[in-house]
């Protein structure tokens, strides 16, 4: 790796948490700067207030508040993470709370960063699952300036079972 820096996306799912772990030790291995990521995406203000006709009209206002709600998500949700990496012995460079599509931001991010390497979950907690591969890890390893780690987490993680991480 050429690069100072691990880009690690999370979104608080087993995977994410096995992939956080994989982040630490190589970080730690490697003393990279790890960077933490994770996307809150935005509902669009016409599915919030429902099906809409044409002469209906979305409140201007709301589109604001949906995003700031979904900033807010990111925050809680770097938080959480920062703090169990703090607690298996990791650091973290700095945080990235984002709002959007997680793809788009993730590889957006890595590029800003010049990352060597992104770390991400196989799968998320968003409400569409793949079996094998997710659709966010699949974009982004399709799309990254780098390469791209995919950290698969089965039932024996203790993710899974709410066991605290190892150090």
């Amino acid at each position: 790796m050429i690069a100072n820096s691990i880009l690690l996306a999370t979104d608080g799912s087993p995977e994410s948490i096995s992939a956080m772990q994989t982040a630490v030790q190589l970080s730690k291995g490697l003393d990279l700067a790890l960077h933490v990521i994770n996307v809150a995406p935005v509902q669009s203000a016409y599915a919030a207030q429902g099906t809409l006709n044409i002469l209906d009209l979305v409140d201007p206002e709301l589109e604001g508040r949906l995003r700031e709600r979904a900033e807010h998500r990111a925050r809680e949700t770097l938080d959480e993470q920062v703090q169990k990496i703090k607690d298996t012995g990791g650091k973290v460079a700095e945080t990235h709370p984002k709002v959007g599509r997680p793809d788009v931001e993730i590889v957006r991010l890595a590029e800003e960063l010049e990352a060597g390497l992104i770390i991400v979950g196989s799968r998320g907690s968003g409400p569409f699952k793949r079996d094998a591969l997710g659709s966010v890890s699949e974009s982004v390893v399709r799309h990254a300036p780098c390469p791209v780690l995919v950290v698969r987490a089965d039932e024996a993680t203790p993710a899974y079972k709410g066991e605290k991480l190892p150090p």
